[in-house]
C-alpha cells in the first residue's frame, strides 16, 4: 500500500505513535493547523461582511463583479485553498 513506506520510515527511527513525544508533536501541529485557520477566518470574515454590507447578499455569495475575490477575499482564499493539499497529505501521513 502507499503507507508502507512511511511505516518502514518509522520503525527505522522507532516510531510507534504511542510515546508521549509523538503525541506531543501531534498536538502542537495541530494547533498550528488551528491557529491557521482561525487567522484565516479572523481575516476574512471583516472582509465579507463589510462587502455584505455594502453590495448585499446576493453579489456577496455570487460576487458577478468580482468585487468581493478583488477586496482581499481572494488572497486569503488562495492562501486557505493552497494549504488544504498541506492537509490533505497530513491526513495521508497520520
Amino acid at each position: 500500500t502507499s503507507k508502507e513506506p512511511l511505516q518502514g520510515l518509522c520503525q527505522t527511527f522507532g516510531i510507534t505513535g504511542q510515546s508521549d513525544g509523538f503525541r506531543l508533536l501531534v498536538a502542537f501541529h495541530n494547533c498550528a493547523l488551528q491557529t491557521f485557520s482561525f487567522i484565516v477566518a479572523w481575516n476574512i470574515w471583516p472582509i465579507v461582511w463589510q462587502h455584505w454590507q455594502f453590495y448585499g447578499m446576493h453579489d456577496t455569495y455570487c460576487d458577478p463583479n468580482g468585487t468581493l475575490w478583488a477586496s482581499g477575499f481572494g488572497s486569503w482564499s488562495t492562501i486557505f485553498f493552497i494549504s488544504k493539499f498541506y492537509e490533505f497529505i497530513d491526513t495521508w501521513i497520520l
